[in-house]
């Protein structure tokens, strides 16, 4: 047993970097020599061995992806990503003119800003940024090459990391940037569009009709700043969902092409199906930008959400538990 435990020791410490093996290999051998005399199952220290071999493993890996996968076209794309909606926004009706609309106040500037025709392909533009390079690679066969040097489990698990996380924080600001333009700057450029007495409205009276306007204004009942940091890491959030469900659907489908196609179909099909039964506020498209819909509670809003994240969850627990059988990735 002692023998056993030696042998698995010795091959968690072999996929370590060179310059730490000798290192973690006479710890982890002193260990479970003096197993005994400390008192500690020498099972924990082997299972103790591959959690910060796979971990480091792993750490390694994501580094290198992050800086592989760092470019000044993908910083562009991003770039418009965040920009363009905001450009749309304000160009398309004339906001800064103030000819075109007349709002009520500065969360109906943000609604204007986020509103647009892109939030329809929303996932489109989540996959084109987080998921065309693993596209490239699949096709490729680049995984073939990478099995001698990395334990295929952290490459994909490092692929699933990267473009959650790369899709969270665009995302944010995708969200995010408009609010300061609508919330902050509108206000020092004079509050161009906004006129509540239109409405028959005060700034006051505006401000508590907002509370109750779309799925998570309410939000804005404990200020401005909580709602928008609230609602963008929300965007963000299912932008990860969406870049999650890309990545798995290009491990298990073997048509590159329509795997990509997934998430959009899901994320549009369901909006349509949940308008024809008469429930269009259960679609996914609202559940993400809820602008044009009356308000309902913020559980309400983010079931459809919540329901797809846990079955993107799911999915990419049996892809990474079963990646050694993953014909594409062979």
């Amino acid at each position: 047993m002692i023998r056993l435990a030696e042998q698995l020791v010795l091959l968690a410490s072999a996929t370590l970097r060179a310059t730490a093996r000798a290192r973690y290999r006479e710890q982890w051998m002193a260990d479970l020599r003096d197993a005994d005399e400390l008192d500690i199952r020498r099972s924990g220290i082997v299972l103790g061995a591959f959690s910060f071999a796979a971990a480091a493993v792993s750490r390694e890996l994501l580094n290198t992806e992050m800086s592989t996968s760092r470019s000044w076209r993908q910083v562009g794309i991003a770039a418009l990503v965040v920009a363009v909606p905001l450009l749309l926004g304000v160009v398309s009706n004339d906001l800064a003119g103030g000819f075109k609309v007349l709002l009520r106040d500065n969360f109906d500037v943000y609604q204007v800003l986020m509103n647009t025709p892109l939030n329809l392909v929303f996932p489109v533009l989540v996959v084109f940024l987080s998921c065309l390079r693993f596209y490239r690679e699949i096709g490729h066969r680049y995984v073939s090459n990478t099995r001698v040097r990395v334990r295929v489990g952290s490459y994909v698990f490092a692929k699933f990391l990267l473009a959650s996380g790369t899709s969270f924080v665009v995302f944010f600001l995708f969200a995010f940037v408009p609010f300061v333009v609508a919330f902050y700057l509108w206000p020092a450029l004079g509050n161009p569009s906004v006129n509540p007495i239109v409405y028959s409205l005060t700034t006051s009276t505006a401000l508590a009709d907002s509370f109750e306007r779309t799925t998570y204004s309410s939000l804005l009942e404990h200020g401005t700043m909580t709602y928008g940091v609230a609602y963008s890491a929300w965007v963000g959030f299912t932008a990860s969902i969406y870049a999650s469900l890309g990545i798995a659907a290009l491990l298990v489908v073997k048509n590159r092409v329509f795997a990509l196609a997934i998430p959009f179909l899901v994320y549009f099909g369901q909006t349509v199906i949940a308008a024809v039964i008469g429930y269009p506020q259960a679609g996914l498209v609202y559940s993400t930008f809820p602008f044009g819909l009356s308000q309902t509670s913020i559980l309400a809003g983010a079931a459809p959400t919540l329901v797809l994240a846990a079955l993107t969850g799911i999915l990419c627990l049996v892809v990474l538990c079963r990646v050694q059988r993953i014909e594409n990735l062979a």
